[in-house]
Formats: C-alpha cells, structure tokens, sequence
C-alpha cells in the first residue's frame, strides 16, 4: 500500500488523496507570487510538527530572509535549528555552484539528519548551473532516487510563465506536478491551483480556486 503525507494543507490532502506520496519527487510550478514559497513552508511545518527532520534549500533567498518568511507564518526555523530538526543550506547561482558536489551534499545532509521533507527553492535556479544535455537529466533523476530509498518526500519549486506552453523535463520526472496559477479577470486577480499529475495515485482533475490571506492559503471549490 501506497504510504501518504499531508501536504499541511487540509484542502489539498483532499484534492491528493490523502497527501503526497511518501518518498515521492513533487514538482510545484507556478508564477512568481502565486503562493508556490507559502504552500512549501506549509509543507516543512506539517513536518516539523510531525517530529519529522526537514531541509530548505534555497538558491533564491538568503537564510536570513527564509527564516523570516517561517516567523511570519509562526514557524520558528530557528528553534528547530536548535533542536537539530531543521536545516537551511544558502547556496550560490551560477559559476561559484558546482553542481554535482551540491547534490552530493543534499544526499549527505538528508541521510545525516534522517530528513524526512525537502525543498529546493528554487529548481530552476539550480538547473542555471547545470550543463547542457543529459546531464541535468541524470543528476536530477539520481537526486530524487536516492531521497525515494530513504523516503524523503522533496518539492522541487519551479519558475512558470505563460509563455511557456510545452512540458520541461523536470515535469516528466515529477511523480508528482501542482500548478499555482496567477490570472487576471476582469481586472481582478484571480488564483487557481491544479494537481496536473499524481504517479500511483488518484487526484482531482478539476482546477480549483484559492486565495492567500493571513490564515495561509485556503483553497476553495471547483471551477
């Protein structure tokens, strides 16, 4: 049987079925301030509550500005910090990032803190310092195996514009794909949320409406 975590989102454990799939590669697309930073820190805090071991790793925020994000959502990274349940790796975009030693760093700290929930913030940030070709492919298929060994569900975070129409090859190695929509109607901002694809697993087909408000992000009926 099919083991599940919540995602710390009651509406969204509902649209997945009962959460992620444990050990599963979640691949969470949309447009820059869609919610994509909120529902991953909703994701970690599930966790941290759980007593599960949780890592941040981010290429777009420093860890000073990851920390306050938590505090403004009552998360208190720091404590965690403390108690050795949480880790934030601040790592560089570009020519200073060496690609392969950074996934072998990931693999080492999730295994060493028996981590239970990632996030990369962002994939696309990190993929900037891969080389052309296969390459990216391999590394990014070797990543996600290896945390499925040690079940360790991981979001991948993914920049979405809607210039682009045609799947990324993140997409087709995701077991799982949520896309964060951003949409003006009538001159009114307007936010829809699609579980686009669950490997092994039934999921709302439906896209859904959702606002974020001080309480989170609060999903609503079907459109």
């Amino acid at each position: 049987m099919t083991e599940k975590i919540s995602t710390g989102i009651e509406k969204l454990d509902e649209l997945t079925s009962g959460g992620f799939i444990e050990g599963s590669f979640v691949m969470l697309s949309g447009e820059p301030g869609s919610g994509k930073t909120m529902l991953s820190n909703s994701f970690l805090k599930e966790g941290l509550n759980n007593g599960e071991n949780c890592i941040y790793v981010t290429f777009v925020e420093p860890e000073e500005k990851i920390a306050e994000y938590g505090r403004s959502m009552d998360i208190d990274y720091s404590k965690y910090e403390k108690q050795g349940n949480f880790k934030i790796l601040d790592r560089p975009v570009g020519e200073e990032m060496h690609v392969e030693d950074l996934t072998t760093e990931i693999i080492d700290e999730v295994n060493s803190m028996n981590c239970k929930r990632l996030v990369i913030d962002s994939l696309s940030a990190w993929i900037l310092g891969f080389p052309e070709g296969q390459k990216k492919r391999r590394l990014v298929r070797t990543l996600s195996r290896l945390l499925d060994r040690v079940n360790c569900t991981w979001i991948g975070i993914v920049e979405h514009t809607p210039k682009i129409e045609e799947a990324s090859f993140e997409e087709y190695l995701a077991d799982s794909v949520i896309y964060m929509e951003t949409k003006f109607k009538d001159n009114v901002l307007k936010r829809e949320l699609k579980v686009l694809k669950m490997r092994g697993s039934d999921h709302a087909r439906n896209a859904y409406g959702y606002i974020i408000d001080e309480d989170g992000i609060n999903i609503g009926g079907p459109k």
